[in-house]
Parts: structure tokens; C-alpha cells; sequence
């Protein structure tokens, strides 16, 4: 019975620990999960239209979070079916290496929002008990966006290398 008892302790601990391990490595981390679905709209003269959907507790916090996963979409991941379908930076790790910028740039009105306009005021609204997915459609300028990345030496010239 002691035997039972102290290997059910040890599961117990090994559990606890583990478990507060990965909370704190990902809460610490820039590369966190984020929870949204990208749709690509268009292509425009240095512009992509996507629409996104975000998960938030309102749909004012869902908007806000919305132009933050478009940026954080084309810079990241890429954006699927558009002209320009790869990620911006295309770094492994990136966000983590230069983290103190993204940090700064993806803050709360933060500078990332000089390269995203909402395109319209129609939302796409699905709310649950506990939270709301909301759609936005937004224009990021990629173009301007790029230059600002190469001007901070995150990314390399599209001519360098000539």
C-alpha cells in the first residue's frame, strides 16, 4: 500500500512540474501560439487584402487583434493563395532573434499599425459563452512594410546579392 501511495506522489510531482515548466517557457516567449485563420482577398500595388478571423472576449479587442495577426501572418507565415504566399521574414527563429524590435513593433499601437488599414466596416460575427471569432477584412502595405524591415536589418534588399 506504501508502495502505491509514494509512486502515486512521484506521478503526482512529475506532472506538476512539467506542467509549469512549458507555462512559463511559453508565456516568456515572442513565438507564443496565436489563434486566428487568414484568407487572402486580393493583391493590389504593394498591398495584399486579407480577411482574419481572431478569437477575443469582444469584438473591439477581436478587431484590434485582427490587424495584428495579418501583420504577424505575412511576416511569419506567409499568406496562403496570394502573389506573396512566403513569410516576410523568412528566418528561422527571427522573432526570437530580434525580439526587443518585434517586441516594440507589435505592441499595442505599436508602428505595425502605420502599415494596416481596415478596408471596410463589415464585421463577420460568431459568438460562443465564452468568446467571439470575428472577421475583419484589412490591406496591409507590404511594400512599405518590407522597406521598413530592411531599413531595421531584419531583412536583407530584394536586389541584394546583384
Amino acid at each position: 500500500m506504501k508502495k502505491n501511495s509514494l509512486f502515486t506522489l512521484v506521478i503526482a510531482l512529475l506532472l506538476t512540474t512539467s506542467c509549469k515548466t512549458y507555462k512559463s517557457s511559453v508565456s516568456n516567449s515572442t513565438a507564443a501560439f496565436y489563434n486566428y485563420e487568414i484568407q487572402h482577398q486580393g493583391s493590389g500595388a504593394g498591398t495584399e487584402t486579407v480577411k482574419v478571423f481572431s478569437y477575443a472576449k469582444n469584438e473591439k479587442e477581436a478587431i484590434e487583434l485582427g490587424k495584428l495577426n495579418a501583420i504577424r501572418a505575412i511576416l511569419f507565415k506567409g499568406i496562403p493563395n496570394a502573389d506573396y504566399q512566403k513569410p516576410m521574414v523568412p528566418e528561422v527563429g527571427a522573432e526570437e532573434k530580434y525580439k526587443s524590435y518585434f517586441n516594440e513593433f507589435l505592441k499595442p499601437g505599436g508602428k505595425y499599425l502605420k502599415f494596416i488599414a481596415l478596408t471596410n466596416n463589415n464585421l463577420d460575427v460568431f459568438k460562443s459563452t465564452e468568446q467571439q471569432k470575428v472577421g475583419i477584412t484589412v490591406t496591409i502595405q507590404k511594400d512599405n512594410l518590407r522597406k521598413e524591415l530592411e531599413a531595421a536589418n531584419i531583412i536583407k534588399p530584394l536586389n541584394y546579392g546583384f
